[in-house]
């Protein structure tokens, strides 16, 4: 004779409870630290965007066909004093931010081959970002080449920054003739 007892129910044991919360926390842990990867990512690209910005805003000030700010007063100063390479950086306690005007500064440099490849502490051509912003702890050096050609200016803006253990180098040329001066 059988007995059998309907009341009795499957349930999961502590085994099987187990395992679904390892699985559980497995995915968990994936998916914040896939999270944490991405914004990574994101910041960096930030932060090369932003680095980008500076390097084409400080090609554009020296191209620019306005002689409002002495621009070209300043370089052909330069070139008289100083030869026909002069380098520029950003001036001395300048904040460097989306909304804020680049100046620069003769560095005294008059050689091509005297180009940054590093942005360490105390290099003449660090800038400064604004304080309480995601650039400010960027390491970021500018420098301007500009080189007297036959009909105007060679202008090399060239940035250099790290982000994380990396040292990134970009460079863009433009150029500004003579025909700007006004007579």
């Amino acid at each position: 004779m059988k007995f059998s007892n309907k009341k009795q129910k499957l349930a999961f044991g502590i085994f099987e409870i187990l395992i679904s919360l390892a699985i559980f926390g497995v995915g968990v842990i994936s998916i914040t630290s896939l999270n944490i990867k991405s914004y990574r990512v994101i910041k960096n690209n930030e932060l090369a965007d932003f680095s980008d910005r500076t390097m084409i805003k400080a090609l554009e000030y020296f191209k620019s066909p306005t002689t409002t700010d002495g621009v070209q007063e300043q370089i052909e100063s330069d070139i008289q004093n100083h030869g026909n390479i002069i380098s520029y950086g950003v001036k001395d306690g300048s904040l460097i931010d989306d909304g804020v005007k680049l100046l620069f500064v003769n560095k005294g440099e008059n050689n091509i081959s005297r180009m940054i490849t590093q942005c360490e502490l105390g290099n003449q051509f660090r800038v400064q970002a604004t304080p309480n912003t995601i650039y400010e702890n960027l390491e970021l050096c500018v420098q301007i080449i500009v080189s007297k050609q036959e009909y105007g200016y060679l202008i090399r803006s060239r940035v250099v920054y790290n982000i994380d253990t990396e040292t990134k180098i970009n460079e863009l040329i433009g150029y500004r003739p003579f025909t700007y001066v006004s007579n």
